[in-house]
């Protein structure tokens, strides 16, 4: 009995060994190589695409099914003669029931080491957007007749679990010159069937300069029709300090903008149809931004979180929340059109430092275009050859600041509609409070040319002019009063030397019940005057009712003709140049007190004038003196004066 158990176990052994060795043999002994063309064909036909392989043989120890070596898919033929897909091997495991019937289906694929070139080209159409329409995402199965009187495909091409590994994705946009191509290498992609069957799970990771890129979720074609409409999906995006270096040309920022350094992305998108909620959170820290005045270095702080609809045509994020060097903005964002983006926003900050969102030092106009030695790879304007595709966009939208600083100024509230377009800002409906003033305006920015050129129309009413001429020009000597403020302003440049040489513009002011302090001409007026009889020997002319008058700028200086300050006892008026850029006067000033009138000639700077009085008020002077002393006997002296000053 036992002999007779160990000869079975000795045959079954022996019949096992045989069955595996005829099912290794079996696929060298199985000549496939004569459906090769066959599978090429039915495949292109499927694809839309001529379709070449390389090797075609039957596995059956790893499964029932065929492996295809040498796949090759030919791109359209309006992008060129590289290829759309080449892969080392495809590997299909098929279901033996269907095999049985006549019909080839596949349960699951591996593709090994695919290479996938993906271009757009002038017009904005992809190289796939074929294979989309030759094979939609869903299509109504035909019925048993239909099949019958057609006849039915040799093959399904799409199996229930698709595999990828060591793949190479290439995307490049032809409409870039030279075309700069973004490349994910390392690509590892899993998709398989869901529930119902027609849900396809995916999951994917990638590499691209040296960024960990990963992609997980769900997707179901609900019909026909634009892809955003026949999808209920379900995915979430994350991406670890990936360089935006090679992402910029496809973003074609305006002129004037610099970006570079790394980014980390956080991205949910779930809905169905035409609406897909989205809500993404990204870290900007590894950042570096320029533009114009603003600029932000790698490691200052910086995050921005939005949530909102994506649909076919626009963006609608209800929630937008950003944050720069602990500046913080939030409200709302919608774009219409993606070809030509139509941008609207609301936005507002309980406090914005501008502080810290500026240069300190701001740089010359010419040099914007050099990297700061902090900042990584900023973009850079296009090299000699290279075309340059610039998005056009328009951006419109109201900002609110509760307190908005800068240096000394402090506006609370501050409020404006903005409109950016054709690289010209504006601002409209600006208003503000400034030093217990109110103020209102527009303005305007043109960033269309290297030095940007600005325009003002503003007016301001009862602000204190002590902190005011403090924090904008921090003079020696002090001036206090409510200040009335009305002008109109044009400028070019960045910085503040380069503003105040450039400056154009006039405008009118009124200073009410103010005071001048360490104010030298008036100081040494208020000499002069000392030697006068009283009542005008003991007049003081720090202090006034009101100073007003109209002014012009141009080519960093301050024009006026009708300078006047006034007080009960006292009027002195003033005609004359002030330069902004060395503090340099030149006034005709006329001052007139009880029982006498000084007119001199104002040169030299605020901190050191020289006042030289004019002949008639010396001659006069001197009258006074001899009438004192001679006592009306000084007739003969008084005309040998006057022809003197003739």
């Amino acid at each position: 009995m036992l002999r007779k158990k160990k000869y079975a176990a000795i045959f079954l052994a022996t019949a096992i060994v045989l069955l595996l060795f005829l099912l290794a043999l079996l696929p060298h002994l199985i000549n496939l190589e004569r459906y090769k063309g066959l599978v090429a064909a039915q495949l292109g036909r499927a694809l839309g695409r001529e379709v070449t392989i390389g090797e075609l043989r039957l596995t059956i120890l790893s499964g029932l099914g065929v492996e295809a070596r040498g796949l090759r898919i030919a791109n359209s033929k309006a992008f060129g003669p590289k290829p759309f897909l080449e892969a080392d091997a495809v590997k299909v495991h098929l279901r033996p029931w269907p095999l049985l019937r006549g019909r080839l289906e596949f349960s699951r694929a591996l593709v090994t080491n695919p290479r996938f070139l993906i271009q757009r080209n002038r017009q904005g159409l992809w190289s796939y957007d074929d294979l989309a329409k030759a094979y939609p995402l869903s299509a109504p199965s035909p019925s048993k007749k239909a099949a019958r009187e057609k006849g039915a495909p040799l093959f399904t091409p799409l199996p229930s679990e698709l595999a990828l590994f060591g793949g190479e994705v290439i995307f490049i946009d032809l409409g870039q010159l030279p075309a700069s191509p973004l490349r994910f290498q390392d690509v590892q992609v899993h998709l398989s069937q869901g529930s119902p069957p027609s849900s396809i799970r995916f999951q994917s990771t990638a590499t691209m300069a040296k960024a960990q890129v990963e992609l997980t979720g769900r997707a179901t074609p609900l019909g026909e029709g634009p892809v955003l409409k026949r999808l209920d999906l379900e995915a979430r995006l994350r991406v670890q300090d990936l360089d935006v270096a090679p992402f910029l040309p496809y973003l074609a920022l305006p002129h004037g903008i610099q970006v570079g350094g790394k980014a980390s992305i956080d991205l949910k998108a779930n809905g169905k149809g035409e609406a897909i909620m989205i809500e993404a959170d990204a870290d900007l820290k590894g950042l570096a931004m320029r533009l114009g005045l603003f600029e932000k270095e790698i490691g200052e702080g910086g995050e921005l979180k939005v949530k909102g609809w994506l649909r076919p045509s626009s963006l609608d994020l209800e929630k937008t929340s950003l944050t720069l060097k602990n500046s913080k903005l939030e409200g709302s964002l919608k774009v219409d059109g993606f070809e030509v983006p139509q941008v609207k926003f609301r936005l507002h900050a309980k406090s914005l430092s501008l502080d810290r969102l500026l240069l300190p030092t701001p740089p010359q106009a010419q040099a914007m275009a050099t990297p700061h030695p902090r900042a990584m790879a900023l973009t850079s304007p296009p090299g000699k050859g290279v075309e340059k595709r610039e998005m056009r966009f328009q951006m419109e939208g109201d900002l609110q600041v509760d307190r908005l600083q800068w240096k000394d100024l402090e506006l609370s509230p501050f409020s404006t509609h903005i409109l950016y377009r054709g690289q010209v800002l504006r601002l409209d409906g600006v208003s503000f409070a400034l030093f217990g003033g109110q103020g209102r305006g527009r303005a305007e920015l043109d960033f269309r040319s290297p030095s940007p050129r600005t325009t003002l129309a503003f007016r301001l009413e009862g602000a204190q002019m002590g902190p005011l001429l403090k924090a904008t020009m921090a003079p020696k000597w002090g001036l206090s009063g409510a200040l009335d403020l009305e002008a109109k302003l044009r400028m070019a440049g960045l910085d503040a030397a380069q503003v105040k040489g450039t400056a154009r513009g006039d405008g009118t002011f009124r200073l009410r019940g103010g005071r001048f302090s360490g104010f030298k001409p008036l100081e040494q007026m208020a000499e002069l005057l000392a030697a006068l009889p009283r009542p005008a020997s003991g007049l003081r002319l720090n202090e006034f009712q009101e100073l007003s008058g109209h002014f012009s700028l141009d080519k960093g200086y301050l024009h006026t003709r009708d300078l006047t300050l006034k007080r009960e006892d006292l009027e002195l008026r003033a005609k004359g140049s002030y330069g902004l850029m060395d503090e340099g006067l030149d006034f005709d000033v006329t001052l007139q007190v009880p029982r006498a009138v000084l007119e001199a000639r104002v040169t030299g700077t605020t901190s050191k004038p020289l006042i030289i009085p004019k002949a008639g008020w010396i001659q006069k002077r001197i009258e006074m003196k001899i009438d004192r002393t001679l006592k009306g006997e000084g007739r003969r002296l008084k005309d040998l004066l006057q022809d003197l000053f003739r």
